[in-house]
């Protein structure tokens, strides 16, 4: 059955994934090898399941509303395995409804508990529904967590905040019969509305005043002394200057992960046989040695795409571009950020040189 609705949503819940209309539905139980005692014990599997199911009732062009169960836990390790990245527990986003970042310490406000919407373009975007998750209401670009993203090889995904939540959400696993009582009208950042957009960006606008305003207060007042006042005497202030910036370049450097700790992984795009490994053996020539290959979801890649980490250095970025542009036709560095677990994340794609 294939949805004739232009619209559906997705419930991520503890032991079930629900896809549903008005007055139609379909539901997934997770088993309990994949799920058990509130926790995702097996999250590869998990996705799997995800992914297939939505491939086979959802219809390319619909208006998905994901939901995300205040009871799903993901295992510790799944998300906070590299305390250098962005990536954490799922379980404490929901729970907190807050993040702080570490490297800026501000306060990202995800849409936890509430409903943000994804055009699907392909349903391929789902090869990992939960990360997805996860990057939209973590996106590291922006204090914001609806600022559009581009996600893997410009398969975009627009997320929208949105202002209502869905109560009393009645369904009955045992059939297909599902309902959805006080559900208001929708709009979306998007929207043509315009009083809607104006009041939209003064209630943001507000909030990050009323932010800025809550910081300044907290923020320790200045020690003074009471010295007489004499004339400022200013004496060679290029060497403070460039001090200053020496330091800061050589605290930015601590960050960053030698080339042979880094883990690479290189996924096949093309489908030309061995081309993976072939691009494992290059980089271990130039001294890279935790790599990982394996073939891509599909084989029909353009065009090269390296993602990296924030600890990779200026330096290795450059060496791992080098060694692409040895053998691929065109190389693209991709904004995003690599898979879990990866500091450098290879999709191979068009002709080789």
């Amino acid at each position: 059955m294939i949805f004739s609705k232009e619209e559906a949503l997705l419930i991520i819940d503890l032991k079930t994934i629900s896809l549903v209309t008005e007055k139609e539905g379909q539901v997934l139980e997770i088993p309990d090898y994949v799920v058990k005692d509130k926790t995702i014990i097996d999250e590869e599997r998990f996705h799997f399941l995800v992914r297939d199911f939505l491939k086979k009732y959802l219809k390319q062009g619909t208006d998905l509303y994901i939901v995300l169960s205040e009871n799903l836990t993901i295992k510790e390790d799944v998300w906070a395995r590299n305390s250098d990245e962005l990536s954490i527990q799922l379980e404490n986003i929901l729970k907190n409804l807050s993040y702080k970042a570490p490297e800026t310490e501000k306060v990202i406000i995800p849409v936890a508990k509430e409903i943000f919407k994804v055009i699907i373009t392909k349903t391929e975007v789902f090869r990992n529904i939960v990360a997805i998750c996860h990057e939209i209401m973590l996106n590291p670009r922006g204090v914001f967590p609806w600022v559009s993203l581009h996600y893997n090889l410009d398969q975009k995904i627009e997320p929208q905040a949105i202002h209502f939540v869905i109560k009393n959400l009645k369904s009955d696993h045992r059939n297909t019969d599902f309902m959805l009582s006080d559900r208001k009208e929708v709009v979306f950042a998007s929207s043509k509305n315009r009083v809607f957009l104006m009041g939209f960006g003064v209630f943001f606008i507000l909030l990050i005043g009323g932010g800025v305003l809550i910081l300044v207060k907290k923020a320790p007042p200045k020690k003074t002394e009471d010295k007489p006042t004499a004339p400022a005497v200013i004496e060679n202030i290029a060497s403070p200057s460039s001090t200053l910036s020496e330091a800061s370049s050589s605290s930015d450097e601590s960050v960053f992960v030698k080339k042979e700790e880094l883990r690479v992984l290189i996924e096949n795009g093309t489908g030309v046989v061995g081309q993976s490994a072939s691009v494992k053996s290059d980089f271990e020539g130039d001294g890279f040695t935790s790599i990982d290959a394996k073939n891509y979801d599909d084989f029909d890649q353009t065009t090269t795409v390296v993602f990296f980490s924030k600890v990779v250095s200026p330096e290795d970025k450059k060496s791992a571009v080098a060694v692409l542009e040895k053998r691929f036709s065109e190389v693209v560095v991709s904004d995003e950020f690599p898979k879990e677990n990866f500091e450098v994340e290879i999709i191979t794609g068009g002709g080789e040189l």
